[in-house]
């Protein structure tokens, strides 16, 4: 199922608390119920609302009374501070069973489909309009790595090609430390070769991408790290590599955050300059009110 642990606690910690207020309200003190509200109030404060990037586009995150996500407004943040819809691409997701569906919105183009197994990706289709060719990946996972095959049908030739796959290794704190992808060679499709390494370092907070399928939105070969890491990523090493193994060039980023009480970022400042700033549910004030 796509929803996000905290908000799927959160929901099932509310209703655990309201009862408990109903039944005990005679016989529990104002100190002991402040004290409940105070937690709560606090796990309110965990579930991401508005993601905003330094250019004012922002995505607007909507759930359902499950807590899985069922929209994802595209839009910009005014002078003001309020969201307009009106830029940018919206998707509107629905379940069924062990599949999640994707659609461009308003049109109920279908874009995505997602398959769920013991609550992880287990395949995920991109379809592509009006060519209705599709962009095919499956998951493999294993305790300390997680292997993700990319392939693609093309749907004029009725054939399927082996495209390339990405290896994902995890500490024991469930962090990708490192990556490698690789591509097949189109003369010999039995042959494949290096194309990208990858070396992370993370952080001891809850990284909100963790368990989104956002990411899948996009166009890329293959998942963002941060997509599967627990925790934060603080630097990443990125080596890209000719196709006779031989490096072509390194890059070196690095990425600060700035914290709430909760300890959940509400601000991330790339070694490149980009910006992203997180907003989440019963915290009204922007991390970028003074910027």
């Amino acid at each position: 199922m796509l929803y996000l642990p905290l908000l799927e606690s959160f929901l099932r910690r509310t209703l655990s608390l309201s009862f408990f207020l109903t039944i005990c309200i005679s016989c529990s003190s104002d100190s002991d119920s402040e004290g409940l509200i105070e937690e709560e109030q606090q796990m309110e404060c965990s579930i991401p609302l508005f993601i905003r990037y330094s250019n004012t586009q922002t995505y607007k995150l909507i759930y359902d009374y499950l807590g899985r996500l069922s929209k994802v407004d595209a839009g910009n943040i005014s002078d003001e501070n309020k969201f307009s819809e009106e830029f940018g691409q919206d998707y509107g997701l629905s379940y069924k069973g062990d599949t999640i569906f994707v659609d461009f919105l308003p049109t109920d183009t279908r874009v995505l489909t997602i398959l769920v197994k013991n609550d992880k990706v287990s395949e995920l289709r991109r379809i592509y309009f009006p060519s209705g060719n599709t962009n095919i990946w499956d998951f493999q996972y294993t305790p300390n790595s997680i292997r993700v095959n990319f392939n693609y049908y093309d749907y004029g030739l009725q054939n399927t090609y082996n495209w390339g796959f990405a290896d994902y290794k995890l500490d024991d704190k469930d962090n990708v430390i490192s990556v490698s992808k690789y591509e097949y060679d189109r003369g010999n499709p039995t042959e494949y070769y290096i194309t990208e390494s990858q070396v992370l370092t993370h952080d001891n907070s809850q990284n909100i991408w963790h368990g989104f399928h956002i990411p899948f939105f996009t166009q890329t070969f293959f998942p963002d790290s941060q997509y599967f890491s627990k925790n934060n990523v603080l630097t990443i090493e990125t080596t890209r590599f000719n196709e006779d193994g031989s490096e072509n060039w390194t890059l070196q980023e690095s990425y600060d955050y700035t914290y709430n009480e909760q300890g959940l970022p509400i601000q991330s400042t790339s070694s490149t300059g980009d910006l992203q700033y997180f907003s989440y549910i019963g915290c009204p004030n922007w991390a970028w009110d003074d910027n």
